[in-house]
């Protein structure tokens, strides 16, 4: 099955987060499962978030894509919820609330996800 990625940014302008698809039907997918997202004529295979307020600090990690973590538990699932491609992550021993939004996706996979 073809791999596809996924590019994942911060605007730290925008204060936005904004995922890249490969096709502008994914983008409006996504968009139809997530309402705060939206799609800039000008880049229609581009979604963009807004940061929730509870959002502490993101880092890259060559494990988890990019990685989100929240200031308590409630931010970190409702987040993963809303995001629809988001995965929650519990690294063994800490009390880190994260979720991270993988890059890397199988076509089938991600389509199925958006219901496509």
């Amino acid at each position: 099955m073809p791999n596809t990625s996924l590019n994942i940014t911060y605007d730290f302008g925008q204060k936005e987060i904004r995922i890249e698809f490969e096709t502008p039907q994914q983008a409006k997918a996504y968009q139809g499962h997530n309402p705060e997202a939206r799609i800039l004529r000008a880049a229609n295979k581009s979604v963009w978030l807004p940061v929730p307020p509870q959002l502490k600090s993101l880092r890259s990690s060559s494990r988890y894509g990019i990685e989100f973590c929240f200031a308590n538990e409630q931010a970190q699932k409702e987040w993963q919820r809303k995001t629809l491609l988001a995965e929650l992550v519990i690294p063994h021993g800490t009390t880190r609330h994260s979720v991270h939004l993988k890059k890397e996706w199988t076509q089938a996979d991600l389509n199925n996800r958006l219901g496509i």
